[in-house]
């Protein structure tokens, strides 16, 4: 009914290029009243269905066939103004009706559009790693400029493994750990995401990363690894507790050794180290921690003060 009655306003025509799906879909301008409409209906969806806010599919500054008259001023191509008022008024809708508890979920492969992304809660991006690209040009440096904090929100994988390519699952696991990016389960059918992602997400949990400080390996120098070997860390630094993440990036077996700081000794750092994803053994030995990893391994390991165990 909205879309038969606002149709000029909003869209003039159905290009053919539009086809998508098997359907033709009609691109509405931000720059219209369906951006009110949108907003409109969103607050009806958290009011009368108890909504915690909505997911966005493809967050973009989408092109105008109607340009100048949308008051584009000639950028009909990327009207970045019209998309960053619009997701302004979706987060004041958000907001409004459940606080810093609803959320905006954006997926942003397609590209991240900082004035418009800025202004999301979660970025959902990853998914053309498989196809078009593969997992070797996901190189650590990639990983930092593309699902880095420098963003803004928390950034989420979508991996293609099963669809598109196959790496080892640890390859891909301690590449997303190492920088605090977390993924959707779809890769994984069901046995294998309770065998491999719940006890990830659990020691997160039982650790609360949400509470904790992240210190990624290219900024942090308390825990250090003798050749050079990426580690990072959460930190509860008030009491001495740290979750530390350790991978393997590579396909043969490799022995690591890792020295702690003075900051981690001057708290009793060292009494309680346990590996939490193997389930194997821990301990120091003049003043270093060797630990033994499989090809493509990854483990999370609780290094803290007997006294530090608070939750």
């Amino acid at each position: 009914e909205a879309y038969t009655r606002y149709w000029g306003d909003w869209v003039t025509t159905v290009p053919a290029e539009t086809m998508q799906w098997r359907t033709r879909t009609a691109k509405c301008c931000l720059a219209t009243s369906w951006s009110d409409y949108y907003c409109s209906v969103l607050d009806t969806m958290m009011q009368e269905f108890d909504a915690d806010g909505v997911y966005l599919d493809g967050v973009m500054a989408r092109s105008c066939s109607r340009g100048v008259a949308h008051g584009h001023q000639g950028m009909a191509d990327w009207p970045l103004s019209a998309a960053r008022a619009h997701f302004k008024k979706l987060l004041y809708v958000a907001r409004k009706n459940k606080g810093e508890k609803s959320v905006l979920f954006g997926h942003v492969s397609l590209g991240t559009v900082a004035p418009i992304v800025g202004l999301l809660d979660l970025h959902l991006k990853g998914e053309n790693y498989g196809s078009p690209l593969d997992y070797d040009a996901l190189t650590p440096d990639v990983m930092r400029a593309e699902f880095g904090r420098q963003w803004g929100p928390q950034s989420i994988i979508l991996p293609q493994l099963t669809k598109k390519q196959a790496i080892p699952a640890g390859r891909f696991l301690g590449l997303i750990a190492l920088h605090d990016v977390d993924c959707a389960p779809s890769w994984l059918p069901p046995k294998e995401r309770q065998k491999m992602l719940l006890p990830m997400w659990s020691i997160f949990e039982d650790f609360r990363i949400d509470q904790a400080t992240f210190h990624p390996y290219w900024e942090q120098s308390l825990f250090r690894e003798a050749g050079g070997n990426p580690i990072s860390f959460y930190a509860h630094a008030e009491r001495g507790d740290y979750l530390v993440v350790v991978a393997n990036q590579t396909a043969g077996a490799v022995r690591l050794a890792i020295a702690a700081g003075e900051g981690v000794d001057s708290v009793g750092g060292l009494a309680r180290t346990e590996r939490l994803l193997s389930g194997r053994k821990a301990a120091w030995h003049e003043g270093q921690l060797a630990l033994d990893l499989d090809p493509w391994e990854y483990d999370l390991i609780r290094i803290g003060s007997a006294e530090g165990e608070g939750r």
